[in-house]
C-alpha cells in the first residue's frame, strides 16, 4: 500500500514546505487541488514541485473539463512531464468547487469521458477531439502519464475501467470494492487488461491522542463526502431513513465559497464520520 498526500489550502510557502515533509516522509505521491477562487494555482505549485522534489509523484487532483480546456490540460501535463519524467499523473473528474466558484456548471459523464479520450491523444502525440473541434499539440511527452478518474459515484470508476489508467475513489471507504470491480468489469468489457488499473481511495485522516480532536478535525471534508455519497443514494432510492433530514439540511446550507471548511462543521452526523472518514 501506497500513501499520497492532498492538503486543502495554504499560503505556497506553506504548501510547498508541506510536500517536501511529506516526501521525506515517504509518502507516494502529491495531488493538487484545481479550484482557483479558492487554492493557489494549481499548475504552478506542480512545476515547483517538479523542480524541487526528486522522488514525489504528483498532479492535479482533480482538475475538470469545463474550467480547463482538455488542450489547456494536455499542454500542462506534456510540460510537467519534460520536467519530471515518470513522476507526472492527472487526476481528473466531472468538478466540484472549481465550477462552482466561477459559475460554471459541472461537466457531464459524457464530456468528461470526451475530454479524457482527446487528452490522451494530444499526450500521445495524436489528433484530439473536443465538442466538434479538432487540435494537436505541437510537442508531447516521451512517455505515458496515467489518467486517474475521480468520481464519488460508481459512473467514474466505470468510465477509468474504460479509457483510463486508474480511478480515485471519492465515496465512501466501504465502497470502495465496489468502485475497484465496477473499473475492473468496464476494462473487461472494453477489452483492455483490468490487472492494469491503479485504485487511489481518497478520505480524510486524523490521527490524535484526543479522539475528538481528531473527529473534529475531519468534519469539514466529511460533509462534502456525505454530499456526495448520501445523495447517489437519495436517488437509488437506498438512503437510510435518518439521513434523510439531515442531509436535506447540510446539502441546502453548503456553501461552495467555503468549501470544506469549520463553517459546516455543526451539520455532520457523528455517524458520518465513521463512515466517510477515519479519525481517532
Amino acid at each position: 500500500m501506497k500513501f499520497s498526500y492532498n492538503p486543502a489550502g495554504g499560503s505556497s510557502a506553506e504548501v510547498m514546505a508541506s510536500i517536501r515533509l511529506a516526501e521525506a516522509l515517504g509518502f507516494d505521491a502529491y495531488w493538487a487541488p484545481d479550484s482557483p477562487a479558492l487554492y493557489r494555482e494549481t499548475y504552478v505549485h506542480l512545476g515547483a514541485i517538479a523542480a524541487t522534489t526528486g522522488q514525489l509523484a504528483f498532479g492535479p487532483g482533480v482538475t475538470h473539463p469545463l474550467v480547463r480546456h482538455p488542450v489547456v490540460t494536455a499542454s500542462s501535463i506534456a510540460t510537467l512531464a519534460e520536467l519530471a519524467p515518470g513522476r507526472v499523473r492527472l487526476g481528473i473528474g466531472v468538478g466540484d468547487s472549481g465550477p462552482a466558484n466561477l459559475g460554471i456548471r459541472r461537466s457531464t459523464f459524457k464530456e468528461l469521458a470526451e475530454c479524457i479520450t482527446c487528452v490522451k491523444a494530444l499526450l500521445a502525440g495524436h489528433e484530439g477531439e473536443w465538442q466538434g473541434r479538432k487540435f494537436t499539440l505541437r510537442y508531447h511527452p516521451d512517455q505515458s502519464v496515467p489518467i486517474y478518474v475521480a468520481g464519488a459515484s460508481l459512473r467514474g470508476p466505470e468510465i477509468a475501467g474504460r479509457l483510463a489508467e486508474g480511478i480515485i475513489w471519492g465515496g465512501a471507504p466501504g465502497d470502495f470494492s465496489a468502485a475497484i470491480q465496477t473499473a475492473k468489469t468496464a476494462a473487461r468489457e472494453a477489452g483492455r487488461s483490468p490487472d492494469a488499473l491503479r485504485a487511489l481511495m481518497w478520505t480524510t485522516v486524523c490521527i490524535h491522542p484526543d479522539r475528538e480532536v481528531a473527529r473534529n478535525a475531519v468534519r469539514p471534508i466529511v460533509a462534502r463526502k456525505a454530499i456526495f455519497s448520501l445523495n447517489v443514494l437519495a436517488k437509488r432510492g437506498e438512503l437510510a431513513a435518518e439521513d434523510v433530514e439531515p442531509l436535506a439540511r447540510l446539502t441546502q446550507a453548503y456553501d461552495s465559497a467555503h468549501h470544506m471548511e469549520y463553517v459546516h462543521s455543526h451539520l455532520v452526523e457523528e455517524r458520518w464520520i465513521d463512515r466517510f472518514a477515519i479519525a481517532g
